[in-house]
């Protein structure tokens, strides 16, 4: 069975500058908050999964 990542961020804009916030659960885990303090953290988390899942992740998300 494939595993899978739902992730949304919060940031500053359309344009941004900052990010806020970013939210991740994997699908069939129990909830753990975790606070991703810089993007190399969150690339890890993101690499350990098969499957990536969000709103607008192709053309916000991902980019920003």
């Amino acid at each position: 069975m494939s595993s899978k990542l739902v992730f949304d961020i919060e940031a500053d804009g359309l344009d941004p500058t900052q990010i806020w916030v970013v939210c991740a659960k994997k699908i069939g885990s129990e909830f753990d908050p975790f606070v991703f303090k810089d993007k190399d953290t969150f690339q890890k988390y993101v690499d350990s999964v098969d499957e990536v899942i969000g709103h607008n992740i192709i053309g916000y998300d991902v980019p920003v």
